[in-house]
């Protein structure tokens, strides 16, 4: 579940910028967020030989045992928007912000997976030595991807029906999801362990976005009856990106 508190303040303003009219905004909104991961394991068992040597280990789902995990963040997003009339019918946009985008709630779980390593050859009776591996399906921890937005556009208005645009646009954010090593603490036969877990965590490395748009929209209002209800938009967006998203198997873990 996320609980979100936000609050933001904006302003509007209206000048001239030498003999051209200017209008627009600013302002700043703060967001507040707390995570919490619900879910449920099975008691982790070990099985022993007669000489305390582990030979398994083994999940007991008829008792489960829930699991809560919390995590929080707070971010300050600023923003401004500026319009410029340089003719009657021709206006200059620009727009900078500051945005995030949270990970979808599947990749939130606290969902674990264990492998063993049980040497036959003399063996352990150490739980801490037979834990191969944690595989965790979902991180609580994991923080929005966050990004600057910066855009502007020029748009021509040939009459009331017409809109002929064109707009360039530019993003630069912390990477994606990269795969990393965190211990967590479990309890095993009665006892606490550390172990390393596997999972997803946001990248730290930024990366870009950019390119461009044109567009142009037409409205068929002098036309009789229905028919005035119809109009066409056409567009082409190219877009360029050095963002490299990380496989989540397969992927390097730090």
């Amino acid at each position: 579940a996320e609980e979100t508190i936000a609050a933001y303040l904006q302003a509007d303003f209206t000048g001239e910028m030498g003999e051209l009219p200017v209008r627009g905004n600013f302002g700043v909104r703060v967001v507040d967020t707390e995570v919490t991961s619900n879910g449920y394991r099975g008691s982790l068992t070990i099985d022993r030989d007669g000489a305390n040597v582990i030979t398994g280990i083994g999940v007991d789902n008829s008792n489960l045992v829930e699991i809560t995990a919390n995590h929080s963040y707070t971010e300050v997003l600023p923003s401004a928007n500026l319009v410029v009339e340089l003719r009657d019918d021709v206006l200059l946009r620009g727009g900078i912000y500051r945005a995030l985008s949270r990970p979808d709630p599947s990749d939130l779980g606290v969902g674990r997976s264990f492998s063993s390593s049980i040497d036959n050859d003399g063996g352990s009776t150490d739980v801490a030595d037979v834990i191969a591996q944690v595989t965790g399906f979902g991180n609580p921890e994991l923080d929005p991807l966050m990004s600057w937005n910066y855009d502007a556009a020029l748009e021509w208005y040939p009459n009331e029906d017409t809109i002929l645009a064109f707009g360039v646009y530019y993003k630069s954010f912390n990477g994606g999801f990269t795969n990393v090593g965190q211990v967590e603490t479990f309890t095993v036969d009665g006892q606490d362990l550390q172990a390393v877990v596997t999972t997803q965590s946001v990248d730290s490395e930024e990366s870009t976005i950019s390119g461009f748009e044109i567009s142009a929209a037409h409205a068929f209002s002098y036309l009789p009856g229905a028919w005035s209800g119809l109009g066409f938009r056409v567009g082409y967006n190219y877009a360029d990106s050095d963002f490299e998203f990380e496989d989540a198997v397969f992927g390097a873990s730090t």
